[in-house]
Parts: structure tokens; C-alpha cells; sequence
């Protein structure tokens, strides 16, 4: 940076503004090949796109959360305790993924097909709660 000069801006990631523990969560998340490939191996179906898996975990948020409190500080301490257990999960998925480089069992497959699923569907479960939260439903 110059003295009397703005510094350049910073490129912004799609994942700026979000909780770093959900930042952390997306960045950590297998990508669609290594889903697809570890399917195959395991000998399941493919799993949906990531949209699809995002919009079922919003809608099910969605349907199971039930009527929000009316204070912000109650919906938000109710959501977040709604919430928190599924984000918890896919980080617990995330820390157990065998080493990236290539997975040898169908055991390690199968971790990465539901670690690729649960991640996303927390993404739309996320999205419900700050929907809600917002109130916008």
C-alpha cells in the first residue's frame, strides 16, 4: 500500500460473510468428481447436484423447525441450536475423510459420498435458518 493511496481491493470468495466454521466446512468438501468417482467404486448411485441436495436440506429445515419465536434473540438462539448439531456433523464427516489423494476402501468411498451429501444439505439447511431467522419464509 502507497501512503495516500486506497488499497487495491480484495477479491471477494463466494464463502466472504459466512461463519468460519461454515466457511470451513464448504472449502473442506469433496468436490463432484471425487463424489462421483467414490459412488462408483462403492457401487451406489450417484449422488444429486449440489443444488438439488441444497434445496431438499433447505426444504426439510424448512418443514422440521416448526413456528419461530417472535424476538430476533429467541428465533436466533432456537435456529442456531437447531442448526448447530447438523454443522457439527459434517465437520465430524470432514475430520474422518481418508487422505485426498486417492481412497482405497469402499468403506472410505462411502464416508466421501455421505460427507459430499451432508455437507451440501447443511448448506441448504443454512440457508433455511437465516431465512427464517430474517423472516422470510
Amino acid at each position: 500500500m502507497i501512503l495516500g493511496f486506497p488499497s487495491p481491493p480484495r477479491a471477494r470468495t463466494p464463502h466472504d460473510g459466512l461463519h468460519p466454521l461454515v466457511r470451513t466446512m464448504i472449502e473442506r468438501c469433496p468436490s463432484r468428481t471425487d463424489a462421483l468417482r467414490a459412488a462408483l467404486m462403492a457401487h451406489m448411485p450417484p449422488p444429486n447436484t449440489e443444488l438439488d441436495i441444497v434445496q431438499s436440506g433447505y426444504s426439510i429445515f424448512m418443514k422440521t423447525f416448526g413456528p419461530c419465536p417472535r424476538p430476533y434473540q429467541d428465533r436466533g438462539t432456537a435456529l442456531e441450536a437447531a442448526f448447530r448439531p447438523m454443522l457439527a456433523h459434517a465437520l465430524d464427516l470432514l475430520d474422518a475423510l481418508p487422505p485426498k489423494p486417492a481412497f482405497q476402501t469402499t468403506k472410505d468411498a462411502e464416508h466421501i459420498v455421505q460427507t459430499y451429501v451432508t455437507v451440501h444439505w447443511t448448506v441448504g439447511a443454512r440457508a433455511a435458518a437465516m431465512a427464517l431467522y430474517d423472516g422470510v419464509t
